[in-house]
C-alpha cells in the first residue's frame, strides 16, 4: 500500500524570531512522507533568508506579497499534493508524533473524507497556559461561542478544498471561521475527533493583538451563516464591550498563578491535618471530606502524602503503612487484601519527554486484590498489578503486572508464578506501627 503523503503550508510575514522553531518541530515529525509548502508575505526582516538556509526542510518556497492570511493560505493549497493538509503557523510548535498521531485516527475511520481536530495548548513563551479540549458542537455556535476548537489543531483531506473552496480574502481575521461555516453547511463533510494531538499555539497573534476587530468579523459570519440574529450580534457586542477592560486580566498568568498558590497551600494544609489528628476516626472522616473512599478495616499510616482530593478507592481489609505517597491527580483504586508497606509510591502523573512543552500526562493505577508491595515500591502511571501478586522491595514497575506472579528489579520483571491463595485479612489500626 503507497503510503498517504501529508502536506503542510506554512505561511509567515516577519517571523524571523520563531521560523526555526516552526521549521525545526515539521522536521522532528516522525512520519516522514510529507511535503512542505512556505509562504512568506515577502518578510521585510531576516525571514525569507532563514528559510533559505533550510531549504533542505522545504519542497516548495514563494516569497511574494499578498494581500493576507487567506490569499497566502490559497496559494499553499495551490501547491499542496498530498492527500491530507495540515497548517502550521509561523509561532506554533507541534508535538513530533502529530502527524502519526492524525494518520492514526485517520485510517482507524477508514481514511475518510473530512476533518480532523484535536486538542490544542494555549502558550505563552514557552509556558503552558491552558488546554483547549475539542468538542465541536454547532449549538456552541448559536450562542456566539466557537466552534469548540481552533483552526491550527485541524487536519483536512485535501478534497474538502475541492467541494467548499479555499479561504476568503476579504476578510483579515476571522478567515478560518468563515471556512468551517461553509464545511459545516455542507452535509458530506464530517467532523472528526481526534484527541490529544499535540499543538502548542502561542499567544499573542492577530486574533489576540485585534481581539475586537476578530470578535466582530466573527460575529458578522456567524450572522450571515444565520447561527445567531443582528439583535443578538449587537447584544453580544454590546456585552463585550464591558468584558474587553478585563480579558487582558483573566488571560494573564497573574489568577492562574494565584489559585495553583491556593490550591497548595490546601493541600499543605490537608496533608498535615490528616498527619495530626490523634484518631482513625477522625482521619477517615477527613479521607471522607477529601473525597477518598476506604473501605472496612482499612487504614491508611502515619507520614501518607496526597497529591490531590479524591481519586483514590481502597477495599476493605487493607493496609497501607506508613510514609506512602499517592499522587492521586489520577484515579489510584487499591482492591481487598492489599498490603502496602513503607515508603511506596503510587504515582499516576508524569509529563512526555517528547513534546517541546513537556506536556503533563494523568494515568490511572489498579492494585487488585490481595496484592503485596514490599518497602519503597514506586508504581508509575497506567499500571494494573494483578490479583494475588508480589513486588519485591525496591522495585519500579512500569509495565502491568499479571495474576499469581512475582515481580522485582528496575524496571520490575517478572520472577515466578505464585501459587497463592491468600486468605488473610488485614486490621492493622496501629498509628505508631513500624
Amino acid at each position: 500500500m503507497k503510503p498517504i503523503r501529508v502536506s503542510i503550508i506554512l505561511a509567515c510575514y516577519n517571523a524571523e524570531s520563531t521560523i526555526l522553531n516552526a521549521l525545526s518541530s515539521i522536521k522532528s515529525q516522525t512520519y516522514y512522507n510529507v511535503e512542505v509548502v512556505v509562504i512568506d508575505g515577502k518578510s521585510t526582516d531576516s525571514t525569507a533568508r532563514l528559510l533559505e538556509q533550510h531549504e533542505s526542510t522545504i519542497d516548495t518556497f514563494i516569497s511574494e506579497e499578498d494581500s493576507g492570511i487567506g490569499d497566502a493560505w490559497n496559494k499553499g493549497l495551490k501547491n499542496v499534493t498530498g492527500e491530507l493538509v495540515l497548517f502550521h503557523n509561523a509561532d506554533d510548535l507541534w508535538h513530533p508524533r502529530l502527524i502519526e498521531r492524525y494518520l492514526s485516527v485517520y485510517k482507524a475511520n477508514g481514511c475518510q473524507s473530512g476533518i480532523y481536530y484535536g486538542d490544542c495548548y494555549i502558550h505563552k513563551d514557552g509556558l503552558l497556559i491552558k488546554k483547549i479540549v475539542g468538542h465541536h458542537d454547532e449549538n456552541r455556535m448559536r450562542k456566539g461561542l466557537g466552534f469548540g476548537f481552533v483552526h491550527t489543531a485541524t487536519m483536512v483531506t485535501r478534497d474538502v478544498y475541492k467541494q467548499v473552496g479555499g479561504f476568503s480574502t476579504k476578510l483579515s481575521i476571522a478567515i478560518d471561521t468563515d471556512f468551517l461555516c461553509r464545511c459545516i453547511r455542507n452535509d458530506n463533510i464530517p467532523f472528526i475527533y481526534s484527541g490529544d494531538v499535540g499543538v502548542y499555539m502561542q499567544t499573542g497573534g492577530i486574533s489576540d493583538s485585534s481581539a475586537k476587530k476578530a470578535y466582530q468579523e466573527y460575529l458578522e459570519i456567524l450572522v450571515n451563516y444565520s447561527y445567531i440574529s443582528k439583535k443578538k450580534a449587537s447584544f453580544l457586542t454590546n456585552l463585550y464591550f464591558f468584558y474587553s477592560p478585563l480579558r487582558k486580566l483573566i488571560k494573564s498568568n497573574m489568577i492562574y498563578v494565584q489559585l495553583r498558590k491556593s490550591k497548595h497551600l490546601l493541600l499543605h494544609l490537608i496533608n498535615f491535618s490528616y498527619n495530626i489528628v490523634p484518631t482513625f476516626f477522625i482521619k477517615n472522616i477527613l479521607l471522607k471530606v477529601m473525597g477518598v473512599a476506604v473501605g472496612k478495616n482499612s487504614y491508611i499510616l502515619r507520614g501518607a502524602e496526597f497529591f490531590n482530593v479524591g481519586n483514590i478507592i481502597i477495599g476493605s481489609d487493607s493496609i497501607v503503612n506508613r510514609n506512602v505517597v499517592f499522587d492521586n491527580r489520577g484515579t489510584i483504586v487499591i482492591g481487598s487484601g492489599v498490603s502496602i508497606s513503607r515508603g511506596c509510591e503510587i504515582h499516576t502523573a508524569g509529563h512526555d519527554i517528547e513534546s517541546p512543552m513537556f506536556d503533563y500526562l494523568v494515568r490511572g493505577v489498579n492494585i487488585e486484590d490481595s496484592v503485596v508491595l514490599f518497602s519503597k515500591v514506586s508504581v508509575m502511571p497506567g499500571v494494573t498489578i494483578g490479583r494475588n501478586s508480589v513486588v519485591m522491595a525496591n522495585s519500579v514497575v512500569v509495565a502491568d503486572v499479571p495474576e499469581n506472579t512475582l515481580v522485582g528489579g528496575n524496571p520490575a520483571k517478572i520472577i515466578k508464578t505464585l501459587n497463592r491463595s491468600p486468605l488473610i485479612k488485614f486490621k492493622y489500626p496501629y498509628w505508631y506501627a513500624k
